[in-house]
């Protein structure tokens, strides 16, 4: 069987333009799946319980990439980078260095247009989330 992997963002670009060709897949996931409940602490790590959160929750997320790269199919030779956003917003530090990046080589127009696209993205996914609960 044949697998095709269809990312969400596609970029054909050069070098020189800071944004060579690159796939990146988009994906929000739920801090109350019961994965992210049972991510544990980083080993060793000490700190108040709010920066233990949020290092639970960057665990959690990196996780979720990782899979994303174990995914990949051998035959993909594009570069890759999954953008990973909890429900709430919180990304994964590779997708926030992508957003990043975006923000120094992308036309200001353009940067905020797929700023907002990611923010409605988001958005849906609150409302799929919220509709869930309510059923």
């Amino acid at each position: 069987m044949h697998c095709i992997m269809r990312n969400d963002i596609r970029i054909s670009g050069s070098h020189a333009s800071g944004l060579a060709n690159h796939e990146y897949d988009i994906s929000i996931v739920s801090l109350g799946s019961v994965q992210a409940r049972t991510t544990v602490s980083p080993p060793g790590f000490t700190g108040s319980t709010l920066e233990r959160a949020s290092a639970t929750v960057h665990k959690f997320l990196d996780s979720v990439s990782r899979e994303k790269f174990r995914n990949l199919p051998s035959s993909a030779a594009t570069p890759f980078t999954p953008l990973i956003f909890s429900l709430g917003g919180v990304m994964e530090q590779r997708t926030a260095q992508a957003l990043h990046t975006w923000g120094e080589v992308l036309p200001p127009h353009s940067h905020r247009m797929l700023c907002i696209r990611l923010s409605l993205t988001l958005l849906r996914a609150r409302v799929r989330n919220f509709d869930l609960w309510t059923h």
